[in-house]
């Protein structure tokens, strides 16, 4: 009998087994690049300068906005009122000159834009040997008589790190150097110890700590505090570092803070 097709071996024989095609190891594909943090915002333009009694009020809400911003309590809006009244009339009663002098005891700066919205707000209370200290409020080191205080700095959330606060500590020691017929030899103020944006802005400034420790002398205060200290330069050197940060004397009084300023 005739056999047509493989013959009985071929057939039982295993076929052979596929081909697989296996790709070649490489490198895996470079990761795409990360995409560009978004641009800052260009800092603020506005104007440096001793609060009218208009701004009062404004700088008053702003710090008891600053001050309850982590208050999730439901009596916060109340307290916040509440604290911005007693604030504006604080700043009433100190800004208000105290002799004949026209010398107050608190110097309330402002940094207000161009339609007037304060972003921004500062207090210097002038040396003892200038105003005295009546109210016993000047938080400088006792028995330094020639030596300014800055406190309570405040920058609306919106205008915070674009050179508001930088500016307004620029101005302050501008004041401090040009102001009450040269008495003001040092600038002091009391920063949190774990404030880093703080520290950075007043070290920027000049600031240094009083005491080598670091540590506020005065036991009383706590020591979460650390007291700076600034002595004052010439008037040409302060400039110098106000043209820095933006600051530009007005014409008609007050300070300049161009747009072009640095950040902080």
């Amino acid at each position: 009998m005739a056999w047509f097709g493989p013959s009985l071996a071929a057939r039982l024989a295993p076929s052979p087994a596929p081909t697989v095609a296996v790709p070649c190891a490489s490198e895996p594909p470079p990761a795409p690049p990360l995409p560009a943090p978004p641009a800052s915002p260009p800092p603020p333009t506005g104007r440096v300068a001793a609060a009218e009694q208009r701004d009062l009020t404004a700088a008053a809400r702003l710090r008891a906005a600053c001050y309850f911003s982590g208050d999730a309590s439901r009596f916060r809006e109340t307290l916040e009122a509440q604290f911005a009244d007693r604030e504006a009339q604080r700043l009433r009663r100190l800004t208000w000159p105290l002799d004949a002098d026209g010398i107050p005891a608190v110097v309330c700066l402002v940094f207000s834009d161009p339609d007037g919205e304060v972003l921004g707000t500062l207090d210097v209370r002038p040396p003892r040997g200038v105003v005295g200290d009546p109210l016993d409020a000047n938080p400088a080191p006792a028995g330094c008589v020639r030596g300014a205080y800055l406190q309570n700095v405040a920058v609306a959330p919106r205008a915070r790190g674009r050179g508001v606060a930088r500016s307004l500590v620029s101005a302050a020691l501008r004041l401090c150097v040009d102001g009450w017929d040269g008495a003001c030899g040092l600038v002091w103020c009391h920063v949190n110890a774990d404030n880093v944006a703080a520290r950075r802005l007043y070290e920027s400034a000049g600031f240094v700590p009083a005491d080598p420790s670091g540590a506020f002398p005065d036991p009383g205060t706590g020591g979460g505090e650390i007291l700076l200290v600034r002595e004052l330069v010439s008037s040409s050197q302060t400039a110098e570092e106000g043209v820095a940060v933006g600051v530009e004397e007005r014409d008609g009084g007050g300070i300049e803070v161009r747009g072009a300023g640095s950040r902080s």
